[in-house]
């Protein structure tokens, strides 16, 4: 999957081989998050709470969390890199348990630039959910964190 007709809507789809509450934890706990994000994040994975990552020296991304419903689903607002203001757009992480592992779908919408959104789509389709499925499959991190 890809992006929209209208260039403002990323919507991915990826199989990882765990549970649902593993691939929870990657997604919401700060050590496990850095594991394959981003080295750098602080985190307060509740509704209302701040959501910052620090990439490199040059991309920061931050937001607020949305909604959280633990093994289910994490929604957060986000922005601050490709000239997105921070909270500018909307992530929506959806877990669904299948047999064998998780069904991960992930929505990002609400991007004014499609040049932008050309980017992220990239990297959520090259990088980011392939990280992800990786270690969360091994519970191991990886060898070189995320983007850098």
């Amino acid at each position: 999957m890809a992006l929209s007709k209208n260039n403002d809507e990323i919507i991915q789809e990826i199989f990882i081989q765990a549970t649902p509450g593993i691939v929870f934890a990657y997604l919401t706990e700060r050590d496990k998050l850095t594991q394959w994000f981003a080295p750098q994040a602080d985190i307060d994975p509740v509704p209302g709470g701040d959501f910052r990552l620090r990439v490199d020296d040059q991309i920061r991304i931050e937001g607020t969390y949305q909604e959280i419903i633990p093994d289910e689903r994490v929604v957060f607002t986000w922005g601050g890199a490709m000239g997105l203001a921070p909270g500018a757009s909307r992530v929506e992480i959806s877990l669904t348990a299948k047999k064998g592992g998780t069904m991960v779908r992930l929505r990002h919408y609400g991007i004014a630039d499609p040049k932008a959104a050309a980017g992220f789509n990239h990297g959520w389709q090259a990088r980011a959910l392939p990280f992800l499925q990786q270690v969360a499959q091994s519970q191991t991190p990886l060898s070189e964190c995320c983007f850098t």
